[in-house]
């Protein structure tokens, strides 16, 4: 009898996926999706824009469900894919886009609670411009780490490089946004 879907890992997951068990798929958008369009959207991305790479990043997942083999993690594979894409579109662009927070979460039938919500918004806007302003490494690196829940051995995988330039660039990214929020170096 096959272990019921949220405790499979998602290699396994991907693999029934590939042998055409189309609830293995569900499952795993499922457990990624989240994560997957935050590190996409905290890219620099507009929402709009972030929501095309990530339908792009699932597509790629589907179109390659036949070839997937699970020499890796399924995560270090789904955000390679994912880093790419965005490396391509700041090719294509030049430069990312402003992200427009504000507007958005915020519910006027809480008038109570809408001031609060409004600082909130204000610092979270802050927070993310601060990783946006990133060197573009140290923003992948950090994003990776806090955003995907990867550890430094897949970082360095995506991104190309050793676990010890993994570990710098989520450790120079920290000390800079504690800079930033006016915290100790």
């Amino acid at each position: 009898m096959d272990a019921p879907f949220n405790t499979q890992t998602s290699e396994l997951l991907m693999l029934d996926y590939a042998a055409g068990n189309a609830d293995a798929f569900t499952a795993l958008y499922g457990m990624h999706k989240g994560p997957l369009f935050r590190f996409l959207l905290r890219q620099g991305l507009n929402k709009a824009r972030a929501d095309e790479l990530f339908q792009e990043v699932w597509l790629k997942v589907i179109n390659a469900r036949e070839s997937y083999q699970s020499s890796a993690r399924f995560q270090t594979w789904l955000y390679t894919i994912a880093r790419n894409l965005v490396i391509d579109e700041f090719r294509k662009t030049g430069k990312a886009e402003i992200v427009e927070l504000l507007e958005e979460h915020i519910d006027i039938t809480e008038a109570s609670a809408l001031d609060e919500k409004i600082d909130r918004e204000r610092k979270n806007i802050h927070i993310l411009s601060y990783v946006e302003a990133l060197p573009f490494e140290q923003r992948q690196a950090f994003l990776l780490r806090y955003e995907a829940g990867l550890n430094s051995s897949d970082i360095a995988q995506i991104t190309g490089t050793n676990q010890e330039t993994a570990k710098s660039r989520v450790r120079y990214a920290i000390k800079q946004l504690r800079i930033k929020l006016g915290g100790s170096q």
